[in-house]
């Protein structure tokens, strides 16, 4: 799974922009999730815990491979 905070990303951009890298498929992640900010703790390191949660939880809008 892979966060992001850019509101303009598409699956069909992410794998246009692998190919055109030379990235294999099998490298993109499935899952893909647009959330308004990274979760981050107090020390301003990444909150992966409440990131774990959001994975589960199923938060952010979600743009799969199958979507344009």
């Amino acid at each position: 799974m892979l966060f992001t905070t850019r509101k303009d990303v598409t699956a069909s951009a992410l794998q246009g922009w692998s190919k055109a890298n030379g990235i294999a498929d099998i490298a993109l992640p499935k899952d893909v999730r647009v959330i308004d900010a990274l979760p981050v703790l107090g020390t301003g390191k990444l909150d992966y815990g409440t990131m774990a949660e959001s994975a589960v939880l199923g938060s952010g809008t979600r743009v799969t491979p199958g979507e344009a």
